[in-house]
């Protein structure tokens, strides 16, 4: 099965008088990047509590496992493979924004880091994301879908463009990208919707924020709960000097291409529900579920470089960050570094050494025995010892969910 595809490039009617968009014919994704580009589709969270920690060790790899099992690529097509009317458009949702943002990613020549998702208007409707590039502002929708017409969409699209009038924008555009299912077969095509770009300039610069935001979405899921929330208070209240990332505190560092990057692993075994949030089979045992569902896990990664950009307040230096996408893959394993310093690597049957090395069975069980006990609303005792110099060395009778309680994490 293809993990890369070629993407066609279509102008629809609207778009033809627009230069820019002559100058892209084609775009390549693969299924890492897919999946990557997806979580865009997430909230940055404004505060994370204690408990979410196991729903959140579910979250990453339910994802990457709901499109992984119902995303194929073939030859010249992308199949949502998806039964159900709910499932299959949510299916379409995740791979229309993950292919628009790669397009307007290769068409402006920007980082990803830089999108930011526009909020719900108070009155009217917007479009998705938009992005500053050289003082203009670019709004775009993403869209993808399976019926054979798409008239709909690009209805949509347009209307939107025009509630969203009096805002600065350089240029709005659509990207509808049509995929294939059980019933139709074509070409995969990304269609551009468009009307002319007007002369609007800004003054605005918030690409710092929007940088910052966006690493803060990827965070959540990668460093510990206790500490995401520090770094993302200062954010939130636009307090600069305040804001730092805890090195230490995260669950593993990666070495990929003479760099290291640092952050968090997941594990198929660890998800709890799936991704359309209904129920699944909970497994008691470890052993039968790794019977059952084998063994894939995977790590997601910040380059440590990055990380001590942001640390050292060199906020020139990261809105100028890029680093050149690199792509491996390999039987049973695959390694995607994208443009803004994520590190995606994803191993199956023990494939990549690194990844057992900072993630290995034991305690992949143990993290499956902390959800079952979370299921069952079932605490154990820290057991840290003490750092009070009353209690100094005492183990700790704090009740937590976690290995340990906050205090001794």
């Amino acid at each position: 099965m293809k993990s890369r595809l070629t993407i066609d490039i279509k102008l629809d009617e609207t778009a033809q008088g627009v230069k820019l968009f002559k100058t892209i014919k084609k775009i390549v994704l693969n299924k890492a990047e897919l999946f990557k580009l997806a979580v865009f589709a997430w909230e940055m969270p404004k505060k994370l509590k204690e408990s979410e920690y196991i729903y959140l060790q579910s979250k990453v790899p339910a994802m990457e496992s709901f499109l992984n099992d119902h995303v194929s690529f073939t030859d010249g097509a992308i199949i949502n493979e998806a039964y159900g009317d709910r499932v299959k458009k949510q299916v379409s949702e995740y791979i229309g924004i993950a292919v628009g943002l790669k397009y307007s990613i290769k068409l402006l020549k920007v980082n990803p880091n830089k999108f930011s998702k526009i909020g719900t208007p108070i009155k009217g409707k917007y479009l998705d994301y938009s992005v500053i590039v050289n003082s203009k502002i670019y709004d775009i929708e993403t869209k993808g879908t399976v019926s054979k017409n798409f008239t709909s969409m690009k209805d949509d699209v347009l209307s939107k463009k025009e509630s969203s009038k009096g805002k600065k924008t350089f240029l709005k555009y659509g990207t509808i990208a049509l995929l294939s299912d059980e019933k139709h077969s074509r070409k995969a095509t990304c269609i551009i919707v468009d009307d002319p770009p007007t002369n609007e300039t800004t003054d605005e610069d918030n690409s710092l924020e929007i940088q910052l935001r966006n690493y803060a979405t990827l965070l959540s899921f990668i460093l510990d709960t206790k500490y995401y929330n520090r770094f993302i208070r200062p954010v939130l209240k636009k307090e600069q000097r305040k804001i730092r990332i805890s090195k230490t505190k995260f669950f593993g560092r990666y070495a990929f291409k003479g760099k290291y990057f640092l952050g968090e692993c997941f594990d198929y075994r660890l998800i709890r529900v799936d991704f359309d949030n209904d129920p699944i089979a909970s497994y008691s045992s470890f052993q039968t579920a790794t019977e059952k569902i084998g063994n894939t896990k995977i790590f997601i990664g910040l380059e440590e470089d990055l990380i001590e950009t942001i640390n050292k307040r060199n906020f020139d230096e990261l809105k100028q960050y890029s680093r050149k996408p690199i792509y491996i893959e390999e039987k049973n394993l695959t390694q995607y570094l994208s443009e803004d310093g994520v590190l995606i690597v994803k191993s199956t049957n023990h494939s990549d050494q690194q990844i057992e090395d900072i993630f290995p069975e034991d305690v992949v069980k143990e993290r499956f025995n902390l959800g079952n006990s979370f299921e069952r609303k079932k605490r154990h005792k820290c057991g840290a010892p003490c750092r009070s110099k009353q209690i100094e060395g005492k183990p700790c009778e704090r009740l937590t969910y976690r290995k340990h309680c906050y205090w001794h994490r």
